[in-house]
């Protein structure tokens, strides 16, 4: 059975390894996965814009002042956009199209195919949220969200009214949180289905296919520092103190050869950490899978900061929840205990098989209909 997904593509570990991991669960229940990367001019919603532009226009201004006078920093930006390019290309099915309007897109898509939107923040209206992504340009009942989310726990006017329209009309969805769950229900009358993050679907050996060793040198002991948000002062040097290693910090240029590790290599960085410090989603996700010691902070960047009810989902689900360090509580110095951890798999295990059975069920219910028709 061959279907589309559609997700956000960008240059970020965990939006590339979700989507690595949506293919390989896809490829194990037979399915062939073809991932469409929209190149687009699509037409905004008008109140988004005008919050865009609000938004944006700052820093566009001062990205513009920054880049006259960090050139070698942009240059950084274009060699990790290609490390991330060829991973997808090296383990995802992935094809390119380019368009301006909407209906320029349906005509590009032929036959109906089956489309799975998700996961990801698909649904963000502040970066997402296009038509495109409720697989507007295919027939209602072949469209599916698997373990979309949302990144907000209320919406209003016109961006309410559209999602609204469109969530009405797809055949199946499943979100990442109970709030987008909460949400989706009182705007539709449908709850959806909670799911895990897909990356929390394959096992530590299945992610162990693709680890690579880094190219950049790594102590043998080291605490992974991996902040998207902006990065609390001194953390890393009352970790370091108090652990006696040295923290290797990702996603930021003043380290350049620690920012250039790409996702397979992030997996082997993770896998072979001492303890992980984290606001990140996904970051939080592998070290559950690998059974690292982590702590998490919450994110201090105020447009990102709404974004933390799926890290305190995550954590809810795995019994983790005492693993965020708030400001000013003490260090979150205590191990993790194993049996935390194994109970953890056991969880994960359950859902991959809650999800495979529910994604053939909603599929062959249409290929049986197909069928009986004369």
């Amino acid at each position: 059975m061959k279907l589309l997904i559609l997700t956000i593509t960008s240059t970020n570990y965990g939006n590339r390894l979700q989507n690595y991991a949506v293919n390989h669960l896809l490829k194990s229940i037979s399915m062939e996965p073809e991932n469409l990367v929209v190149y687009n001019f699509l037409q905004y919603d008008k109140s988004l814009v005008k919050k865009s532009i609000k938004r944006l226009l700052p820093i566009w201004v001062l990205k513009k002042v920054s880049d006259l006078i960090h050139e070698k920093r942009n240059a950084l930006d274009d060699r990790k956009d290609r490390l991330f390019q060829e991973f997808s290309e090296r383990y995802m099915d992935n094809r390119a199209i380019y368009v301006h309007t909407s209906k320029e897109l349906s005509r590009k898509i032929k036959g109906n195919p089956y489309v799975l939107v998700g996961s990801d923040q698909i649904w963000n209206p502040d970066f997402a949220g296009l038509d495109y992504f409720f697989a507007d340009f295919t027939v209602p009942e072949k469209r599916i969200a698997l373990s979309a989310s949302i990144g907000y726990t209320e919406l209003s006017g016109e961006i309410q009214e559209r999602y609204t329209k469109y969530w009405n009309q797809m055949k199946y969805i499943s979100v990442r949180e109970e709030s987008a769950a909460d949400l989706i229900e009182k705007a539709t009358g449908r709850r959806p289905d909670v799911y895990l993050d897909p990356t929390l679907l394959l096992t530590r050996e299945e992610w162990d296919e693709i680890e690579q060793v880094p190219k950049c040198q790594v102590p043998d002991s080291y605490i992974l520092c991996l902040f998207l948000g902006n990065v609390p002062e001194d953390i890393t040097k009352i970790y370091e103190k108090a652990y006696g290693m040295k923290c290797v910090v990702l996603n930021d240029k003043n380290f350049p050869e620690h920012f250039l590790v790409d996702p397979s290599e992030f997996i082997w960085m993770i896998k072979n950490s001492s303890l992980i410090l984290t606001d990140s989603f996904h970051c939080t996700v592998f070290s559950i899978i690998y059974h690292k010691d982590f702590v998490v902070f919450e994110r201090e960047d105020p447009v990102l900061k709404n974004m933390f009810t799926r890290m305190e989902t995550l954590l809810s689900r795995f019994d983790l929840l005492d693993r965020i360090q708030k400001n000013g509580e003490p260090l979150c110095l205590e191990q993790i205990e194993e049996e935390r951890f194994l109970a953890s798999d056991e969880i994960r295990a359950e859902e991959r098989e809650r999800v495979i059975r529910k994604l053939q069920e909603v599929i062959e219910r249409r290929d049986q209909h197909e069928t009986s028709q004369p």
